[in-house]
């Protein structure tokens, strides 16, 4: 999968470093094939760790999307920041974990990545669901300003996640984390 190619190229990328060093090592200390032999060995122990860490996010992947398939589609606004207030399109990594969650971005048709949008739009789509990434205590602060509109089924219901930012907001093996935390957002939703 994608995942395993990542690994792969980080692996391969550590053997050329490596072998670049252990060359110039071998060379100045006459140590000869031994050094670079020692190198491959490191970058495959490397390689085969990267390998083992993507099977792992896809199995955990796919154990969500089994977990939430089927489940009524929810209506959610991903604010990625709120003044001005920003989002996300489908094309976001986010966007694809709240898709996996049965998670439906009302702004996914948006030709840009990370788009500002306006109160208004936002007010129009009615997300069921207003959920964003960043620390628990600033969760007040950062969704305050829905307050203002009681027609919003997200506000009716106060329907508001606070994601982990640090699972969310950093593609790493970690995403997944984040992604069961917005399940669990989503799912507490309905």
């Amino acid at each position: 999968a994608d995942l395993a190619a990542v690994g792969l190229l980080v692996a391969v990328a550590v053997v050329e470093a490596r072998g670049a060093l252990a060359v110039a090592d071998a060379g100045a200390a006459g140590a000869g094939r031994h050094v670079v032999v020692r190198a491959d060995h490191a970058a495959a122990r490397v390689a085969g760790a990267a390998d083992a860490a993507a099977r792992r996010f896809e199995d955990q992947w796919q154990a969500l999307a089994k977990r939430h398939e089927g489940k009524p589609p929810l209506r959610v606004f991903w604010q990625l920041w709120h003044e001005p207030l920003m989002t996300i399109n489908r094309e976001h990594l986010i966007s694809e974990a709240m898709r996996l969650c049965g998670g439906v971005n009302v702004f996914a048709d948006l030709p840009l990545l990370t788009p500002t949008v306006s109160w208004e739009a936002a007010v129009a789509a009615d997300p069921q669901l207003v959920a964003g990434s960043g620390r628990k205590e600033d969760a007040v602060r950062d969704f305050a300003p829905w307050q203002r509109f009681a027609n919003v089924s997200a506000v009716r219901q106060q329907r508001f996640a606070s994601i982990d930012g640090d699972l969310v907001g950093r593609m790493g093996p970690r995403f997944v984390d984040g992604a069961g935390q917005l399940c669990r957002a989503i799912a507490a939703a309905r």
